[in-house]
């Protein structure tokens, strides 16, 4: 597997990025489309494929992610998915987090991202306690989450609800954030008890990430090893600065050290 450098932005197109105040983290995708020339180059290369209703992907291009995205909020909608809505997203780790996160900001949803680790008991009371409009979870965890006692009659999805038939929503659909919009609910860890809900914000989320994009890339800075559990806000984070600046990044799902440390160079391994 080789690095498609060719996607990188420069210095000078990154700052402008960052001084544009109309960016932030519910509508950066199609910043990142408007300033990158090598929309089908692969940008995310990926250790377990991303499974979908067309197909398993090892890599993916920036058309490629807005593609599945777009599918993916077509159908969110055709389930009665809108504006506000929080939306429980609980998996195995991996790029399928991203792709969930922006099929919902596209609706001006509300995505409730979780660690797939979370036991049942705590997300059981967390959820309760979110009131989410629909969970999306996978075959590994789907069995537990029919069994929670859950008060709510939030509908249940997986990977074999998504019609495969959905088509693209047409970027004309896309819902405008103000500054002050929710774009995301994130957890805390639940070391002192059932997980805190934590809401964070279009302009407020995306601060950090405006901050970085003002400075030259870092030497040795071309690429990204992700290992971080992305469910987690800062792999969101990083995800939308790499997506911003073309920086190839390798998704990690397995975080153990042995596993990382095989791919601390993986973008140059054949």
């Amino acid at each position: 597997m080789t690095t498609h450098v060719d996607t990188l932005v420069s210095d000078n197109l990154r700052a402008t990025i960052s001084a544009d105040p109309q960016i932030g983290a519910g509508n950066f995708l199609r910043t990142a489309m408007q300033v990158n020339s090598k929309l089908d180059d692969p940008i995310l290369f990926l250790q377990l494929p991303l499974q979908t209703p067309w197909g398993a992907y090892q890599t993916l291009s920036l058309n490629q992610i807005d593609n599945l995205s777009r599918k993916i909020a077509s159908w969110y909608r055709k389930q009665g998915i809108s504006t506000g809505d929080p939306v429980a997203i609980y998996l195995d780790d991996g790029i399928e987090y991203l792709v969930h996160y922006l099929s919902l900001v596209i609706l001006g949803a509300i995505p409730v991202l979780i660690n797939g680790n979370m036991p049942a008991d705590l997300l059981e009371k967390y959820l309760e306690r979110v009131q989410c409009r629909a969970i999306y979870s996978d075959e590994h965890h789907l069995p537990m989450l029919l069994r929670l006692r859950l008060k709510s009659e939030a509908p249940i999805f997986s990977l074999q609800d998504i019609d495969p038939k959905a088509t693209p929503l047409s970027n004309r659909d896309d819902y405008k954030h103000a500054a002050d919009d929710p774009i995301m609910i994130a957890h805390s860890s639940g070391t002192t008890g059932v997980p805190k809900a934590v809401i964070l914000e279009h302009e407020k989320f995306f601060y950090g990430i405006r901050y970085r994009l003002k400075f030259p890339r870092i030497h040795g800075g071309e690429r990204i090893l992700s290992s971080l559990p992305h469910s987690h806000n800062c792999a969101i984070a990083y995800l939308t600065l790499a997506l911003l600046s073309g920086t190839p990044v390798f998704i990690c799902s397995d975080h153990s050290g042995a596993a990382v440390l095989k791919r601390s160079n993986p973008l140059d391994r054949p």
